[in-house]
Parts: structure tokens; sequence; C-alpha cells
């Protein structure tokens, strides 16, 4: 019985040491498993924040292209003004020129009339 006492002994002691070295085996896989979330889940957030600085970069320069296209729309109406006054201005000194011209007349007539 003691041989027989000492296989049984060794057995359960063996399967002990496959329990323990099972346990021990989980725990790593779960640890490497933690690590590699932890580790996806850095590149997700590193790559989120990659896309949301591209996004904030287009955003800024979407911004600056509409401040520049105002600019320009409101350099061209200033343009525009400028030249409907100049034109207006023109039109106006001609409008004083013919107005002298004919009082001019005016007066030339009622000379040789006089």
């Amino acid at each position: 019985m003691t041989k027989l006492s000492e296989i049984s002994k060794e057995n359960i002691k063996k399967e002990q040491e496959r329990r323990q070295e099972e346990r021990q085996q989980k725990i790593l896989q779960e640890e490497q498993a933690e690590r590699d979330r932890l580790h996806l889940k850095e590149k997700e957030e590193r790559q989120q924040k990659v896309l949301q600085e591209e996004q904030a970069e287009r955003d800024r320069l979407h911004l600056k292209e509409k401040i520049l296209q105002e600019q320009e729309a409101q350099e061209k109406a200033r343009i525009q003004r400028e030249e409907e006054e100049a034109r207006q201005a023109e039109r106006n000194r001609i409008q004083e020129m013919e107005f002298k011209l004919k009082e001019k007349e005016r007066i030339l007539q009622e000379e040789q009339q006089a």
C-alpha cells in the first residue's frame, strides 16, 4: 500500500503542478491580452488625435480661404465704388462744362441781340 500511496501522492503532486502551471499560463495570457488591449487603445487614441489635428488644420485652412475670399470681395466692391464715383465725377464735370458753355452761348446771344 505504501507503493500505491506514493504513486497516488506523486500523481496528486503532478496534478497540482499541472494545475498551477495552467493557472500561471492563464494569468500570463490575461496579462498579455491586457497589454494588447492597452496598446490597441493607445494606437487608436494616437490615430484619433492625428485625425483631429488634420481636421483642425483643414478647418483653419477653410477659414483662412473664406477670409481671403471675403477680403477679395470687399476689395472688388471698393474698386467698383471708386470707379463708379470717378465716372459720376466725370459726368458731373461734363454737365458743368455743358452748362457753362450754354451759359456763355446765352450771354453771347444776348450781347448780339442787344
